[in-house]
């Protein structure tokens, strides 16, 4: 059998409402017969692999595998099993709860060969439950600026906007990290953004991101949650410095951390003064890139004045539901 073009990879847990979707979109793409779909099942409780596999059964004609995990053990496991089993010279990642263009696989491998890039990336479509919203999603096709970027936030570290080539993870060694599921994707961003020696961005609008499921792991913030987000932030300057990369990612790393604090203080403000205090030390009230309101809000918790923090938040909370 030829080698195929792309490995795509579809975690499943949990997920009866949207996988058919999910799983036709994938399949009736226009290079899907040149393709390889690997369906992880994370021991999903629902129907969704009995729906997944009466489904499988009307696609013969295509090279399609259910890998099942033995017990329950997350999004990034289950992605690491894909990128294990993956043979395609690229790969990408689609999350069982959304829904890709019909020509989604076959413009981004387009894009690859005649660029010659090794990360291909795209816009996404946000699916709310009446209506839509386009999101422009453009990365510089220099990776250190696009690196620079998404630290800082100006790019979403989401994967299955990015194609990519296998052999990035393979050559360096590099995978998700079993556990961490929040945030996952913006640490396995930063490694491949630092690795790739050309980025490549398609202005075609081509995911479809299901903003109406509330049980996706993005859609609240518990104490488990928080100390993954916590640990992202800690394993992504940890990679910054073994590449020697710190002295010129410092500024933008400052910003990650503020932009982490920020979101996990409006999403656990019973915690009192605990979030308040995280960074403590790391005087993020002088981060650049942040706005004077953060910032001011930054220097108000080094401060510990923990009333005005928690005012600033009531009021970026305000600002964000008027929007």
């Amino acid at each position: 059998m030829n080698t195929p073009l792309i490995s795509i990879i579809i975690p499943v847990y949990g997920v009866e409402k949207y996988i058919e979707k999910c799983l036709r979109s994938c399949f009736d793409n226009t290079i899907a017969k040149s393709c390889e779909f690997l369906i992880i099942d994370d021991c999903s409780p629902d129907k969704s692999i009995t729906i997944a596999k009466q489904l499988i059964e009307k696609y013969k004609d295509l090279d399609i595998q259910i890998i099942q995990h033995k017990k329950n053990r997350g999004l990034a496991a289950a992605r690491n099993t894909g990128l294990l089993n993956a043979k395609g010279e690229y790969i990408i990642n689609v999350d069982s709860d959304d829904w890709v263009e019909p020509n989604y696989l076959e413009l981004l491998y387009n894009e690859s060969k005649s660029s010659d890039s090794d990360v291909i990336c795209c816009n996404l479509i946000k699916e709310f439950n009446d209506y839509s919203q386009k999101e422009k999603m453009y990365v510089p096709d220099n990776p250190e600026i696009a690196l620079s970027y998404l630290l800082t936030g100006k790019v979403l570290g989401y994967t299955p906007l990015r194609l990519i080539k296998k052999e990035l993870f393979t050559k360096n060694n590099f995978s998700w990290i079993e556990g961490l599921n929040m945030c996952e994707d913006l640490l396995i961003m930063v490694k491949v953004f630092n690795f790739a020696n050309k980025i490549s961005f398609l202005d075609e609008y081509l995911y479809h991101y299901n903003c109406a499921n509330n049980n996706s792991l993005s859609s609240s913030l518990n104490e488990n949650k928080i100390s993954q987000l916590i640990k992202v932030s800690y394993e992504i300057e940890k990679f910054i410095i073994e590449q020697n990369k710190y002295e010129k990612y410092h500024k933008e790393l400052m910003t990650q951390k503020s932009r982490f604090k920020i979101w996990i203080t409006k999403c656990a403000m019973e915690k009192k003064t605990e979030y308040f205090m995280l960074y403590e030390n790391e005087r993020l009230y002088k981060d650049k890139y942040s706005s004077l309101l953060i910032r001011f809000f930054l220097l108000c918790c080094n401060l510990h004045l923990f009333k005005c923090a928690r005012f600033i938040i009531c009021i970026r909370l305000f600002l964000e539901k008027r929007k």
